[in-house]
């Protein structure tokens, strides 16, 4: 209900970036562009909002503001991926990629990186391979839980987790025998030179090789 004693249709949409999440309330003709939006696709450039505070921020759109949908900026393509990665149900131990390091371990000169110089990286190249070496410390070794759980080995198999302390293990949906890596989470890894980064890598993301 207006002030005016009329209606108006409303929709409020759930918005967030990688430092907050918010609620947006579109009114009137506004509401019908929401139809077009596509969860975790779609990228709102909101410019002079209204909002308010109370458990979460509330934003809406009045005469100084500017809405622009998808704009073709570095940010809201990093935004974009953010969201997929968010949404995205993630391997519980994704295999090492496709990349050939046989001749980078011979190589006469080899690149040592820090996480800040892989995330710089990713960020301005994110479809480009990286190989090098992170130097880092072993702060974390965690065998005796996951071994009493039988968890010491990871893969996926039919889109479901498959644990064991076996090198491979027999699917239950499909019948198929499945290898098994070592997985992840037994380590915590954090960087040797703290002076340089201050961040630690968590193992969840880690892609375990046979290369030593």
């Amino acid at each position: 209900m207006n002030r005016n004693g009329t209606t108006s249709e409303l929709i409020s949409l759930g918005i967030f970036d990688d430092t907050a999440d918010a609620s947006l309330t579109l009114y009137g003709g506004l509401s019908d562009s929401a139809s077009s939006f596509q969860p975790s696709k779609t990228v709102l450039l909101i410019s002079d909002p209204g909002w308010r505070i109370e458990k979460t921020a509330k934003l809406s759109l009045n005469g100084n503001s500017r809405l622009d949908i998808d704009p073709d900026m570095g940010d809201a393509r990093r935004l974009r991926a953010l969201a997929q990665r968010l949404t995205k149900k993630e391997h519980v131990n994704p295999a090492f990629p496709d990349v050939d390091v046989n001749n980078f371990e011979t190589a006469p000169v080899r690149a040592l990186y820090t996480l800040a110089d892989v995330d710089d990286f990713v960020r301005a190249n994110p479809t480009q391979k990286l190989v090098g070496y992170l130097s880092v410390v072993l702060t974390g070794l965690y065998i005796v839980t996951p071994f009493k759980r039988n968890m010491l080995m990871s893969n996926e198999c039919c889109g479901i987790p498959v644990y064991a302390n076996r090198v491979a293990v027999e699917c239950r949906q499909c019948g198929e025998m499945v290898a098994l890596r070592i997985n992840p989470r037994i380590v915590r890894l954090l960087p040797s030179s703290l002076l340089h980064v201050d961040a630690h890598a968590d193992a969840r993301i880690l892609a375990w090789s046979h290369h030593r």
